[in-house]
């Protein structure tokens, strides 16, 4: 792709949200250079939730995902309220973060991409097309930042446990969990917690949310703990690093093809924003003791309630103006696990069962755990809405 004046695009950082993002570049026809002060990535196990497999798919990842051990485990354990546990329902990948960033970054290299070492990073270049800040929670061309809390995580290498499901729990002081072979302990201490017997130490990392002020700012753009970090408790930092070099990229693609920049710079800030936002209610109802929802039998019969209006949506690569659903928090989704949320419209325009529309999202090759959840997710934000089965709604 011919870029205005040869310009080039640099990506800072070498771990996952680095190479997600010059990979999607390279299938746009980028060719993006990476910088790197070769920087270790502390290993240990993560658990992927399932709405980002087909983002791992389409980046091609899959020989990265075996080198890295990945495995898929049904079900998720939540002892946050030890007095009641929920098992969270879903497909998790266990990897091994490090093995992966790096398989990843190879995988980028093998696709064309170049490498710059360096003793020290650089300034954002002057001459550049677009920079991209993957330098994750040092957001080293991303400042100012922001951070809530000061909690840390110090992890260790313990045996692999009988069951297979990742696992949270709390106690007075700190929080545990536990995803294959690692556990992590996540307090305040300012020393080092202590392990279980026969656990090797393997590091400590920060625990707390932390953003950008600005995500994008010109043609600079921050992609995964660059733009925002999330508490490991939510489970969604490899995600959010995926599904920002997603999004970083259709803003780049669109860049280069429109004059006006605004739009597509719009979009991208709403975008970490609302993860941002929906991260810390999530994080305020921890701290008052609101345990997850347990999963709810779904209604009999449902109908399409949601408000159709327009918003900035990534479509094909692009940010173009289309047609969304539209909340009161002036948020705007179109897309939730790769389903799009106007087929309801059309699907249950009258009310229908959940049953067929579970139906649907099977034939789109949706799990069935994870079609329950899309459909949860859409009777809670009034998308959709229960129909009691004696109305006269016609």
């Amino acid at each position: 792709m011919s870029i205005e004046k040869g310009s080039e695009i640099v990506i800072a950082g070498t771990g996952i949200a680095a190479a997600a993002t010059a990979l999607r570049l390279v299938s746009l026809g980028f060719l993006p250079r990476l910088i790197s002060i070769q920087r270790a990535i502390m290993p240990g196990v993560e658990a992927i939730p399932e709405a980002a497999f087909p983002l791992i798919r389409e980046l091609g990842l899959d020989r990265a995902v075996a080198l890295a051990g990945g495995k898929i485990v049904e079900g998720f354990e939540n002892a946050w309220i030890r007095s009641d546990p929920v098992l969270l329902p879903g497909r998790w990948l266990h990897i091994e973060r490090s093995v992966f960033a790096s398989a990843a970054i190879q995988e980028a290299v093998a696709r064309g991409v170049e490498i710059s070492m360096v003793r020290r990073l650089p300034s954002v270049p002057a001459d550049c097309f677009a920079a991209v800040d993957a330098t994750g929670r040092s957001a080293a061309w991303s400042r100012p930042i922001h951070r809530q809390g000061n909690q840390v995580a110090d992890l260790f290498e313990i045996p692999a446990a009988a069951a297979e499901r990742g696992r949270i729990e709390r106690t007075p002081d700190r929080w545990m969990y536990r995803i294959g072979s690692t556990l992590g302990v996540v307090s305040t201490r300012s020393r080092p917690s202590h392990g279980p017997p026969g656990a090797r130490y393997l590091g400590r990392r920060p625990a707390f949310p932390q953003w950008c002020e600005d995500p994008v700012r010109g043609r600079r753009i921050a992609v995964g703990d660059a733009a925002f970090a999330y508490d490991p408790l939510a489970g969604h930092g490899i995600r959010f690093a995926l599904a920002s070099a997603f999004a970083a990229a259709s803003v780049i693609q669109t860049w280069s093809e429109k004059s006006d920049t605004a739009p597509a710079s719009r979009f991208y800030r709403d975008f970490v924003n609302q993860a941002r936002i929906r991260h810390l209610e999530f994080l305020d109802k921890l701290e008052l003791d609101q345990p997850p929802a347990p999963p709810q039998p779904l209604p009999e019969k449902v109908r399409f309630s949601g408000r159709r209006g327009t918003a900035e949506l990534s479509i094909e690569s692009r940010i173009v103006t289309s047609d969304a659903v539209l909340f009161a928090d002036q948020t705007a989704v179109r897309w939730l696990g790769g389903v799009d949320l106007l087929e309801f419209e059309h699907l249950a325009r009258k009310p229908v069962t959940s049953a067929a529309l579970l139906g649907h999202l099977h034939s789109l090759g949706v799990s069935g755990a994870r079609a329950r959840s899309i459909m949860s997710w859409c009777l809670r934000r009034g998308v959709l809405e229960a129909i009691a089965i004696n109305t006269n709604t016609p």
